[in-house]
């Protein structure tokens, strides 16, 4: 979805230019062939055919996180199929920085590995520092037509927005007069937070949650040393405190002898958002043998609005319509090796 967005916005971005490339192809050919190409200095021919040459949009791509950021090479593999890439970013973390700039230290550009065939400059600046260094080094004969700024690690909603590094790179870019998009990627804790900040009280649902999904992410959180959220911090918790919403509990109405899957239940209730050929028991031999981690992600979006759209039928509303059932293009970091 991301990169059919970009792709469109830069078809529309190179339409005017690719109009003055041609009338400078006419000019130059008609300059030669009529004899008075002596009229073009040299200088001017070489712009000319530079103008020629043209075929990909440029784009700088920038972030907080470090040029070593999954998110950042993530968001540039993207990118190179249509787009000339280059990436300006800073050395290591430089999260919360904003829009500031350095004054009292001098800064460093160093050139790294390619990522998937696109130059990578480091910089021991701030973000916004990454930005003014390419422009003044990097693009001294070609200006960008876009510049792109993450995948940030972390939400940057509301009033992260001011302090975010992430969009101080949008923010410098559009003050240079250039379109300019931050991107985020929220993990499980940051996104319960933004929609806990919107809303009186939050509720967990999923279909066999309390026996499975809460304690495992939970458990999941607790290795790799994460903090849990409020709604997981259930230990101590008369039933009625907790906020777990579980379809499968809802179903069994005090017969807690048998188990009822979701398939069965979205088969019985008419629900079609359930994908076909994939369940839970399948995702290890997806992981561990196929390692189609996109198979998963998808399967995972589908489930979840199976169960948003059994928990409305068990509560009597209306099922969402399918139109206004969105699902997104799941981003996959891969390992480096």
């Amino acid at each position: 979805m991301v990169k059919g967005w970009l792709f469109a916005f830069l078809k529309r971005q190179t339409a005017a230019r690719k109009t003055d490339v041609e009338l400078d192809k006419w000019a130059c050919h008609c300059a030669f062939e009529t004899g008075f190409g002596r009229c073009l200095d040299n200088r001017q021919v070489t712009k000319i055919r530079r103008k020629m040459e043209v075929k990909k949009p440029l784009i700088l791509v920038s972030n907080d996180d470090g040029y070593h950021a999954k998110g950042l090479r993530s968001l540039v593999a993207m990118l190179t199929d249509f787009a000339d890439v280059v990436v300006c970013a800073p050395d290591a973390g430089r999260s919360g920085f904003a829009g500031a700039f350095s004054v009292a230290k001098p800064l460093l550009l160093k050139r790294r590995k390619d990522v998937a065939g696109a130059p990578v400059w480091s910089s021991n600046g701030t973000p916004v520092d990454c930005v003014k260094l390419a422009f003044s080094e990097l693009f001294a004969e070609r200006q960008p037509n876009l510049i792109l700024s993450g995948i940030n690690h972390g939400d940057n909603a509301a009033v992260n927005v001011h302090y975010s590094g992430t969009m101080g790179v949008v923010i410098e870019g559009c003050l240079k007069g250039l379109p300019s998009v931050g991107f985020s990627l929220a993990e499980f804790c940051s996104a319960l937070k933004a929609f806990r900040s919107l809303h009186e009280r939050v509720y967990l649902c999923a279909h066999n949650g309390k026996e499975f999904d809460f304690p495992y992410i939970a458990r999941r959180l607790l290795v790799q040393n994460m903090e849990l959220p409020d709604e997981l911090r259930v230990a101590g918790r008369k039933p009625w405190e907790t906020h777990f919403l579980d379809t499968l509990e809802l179903w069994k109405f005090g017969d807690y002898k048998h188990y009822t899957s979701l398939e069965l239940l979205a088969y019985t209730f008419g629900i079609s958002e359930l994908l076909e050929g994939m369940d839970g028991g399948k995702v290890h031999c997806a992981f561990y043998e196929e390692g189609d981690l996109l198979k998963i992600a998808t399967y995972c979006q589908h489930d979840t609005a199976t169960c948003a759209q059994l928990y409305r039928k068990m509560r009597g509303k209306e099922s969402i319509a399918h139109e206004n059932i969105v699902y997104g293009t799941p981003l996959i970091f891969e390992s480096e090796t």
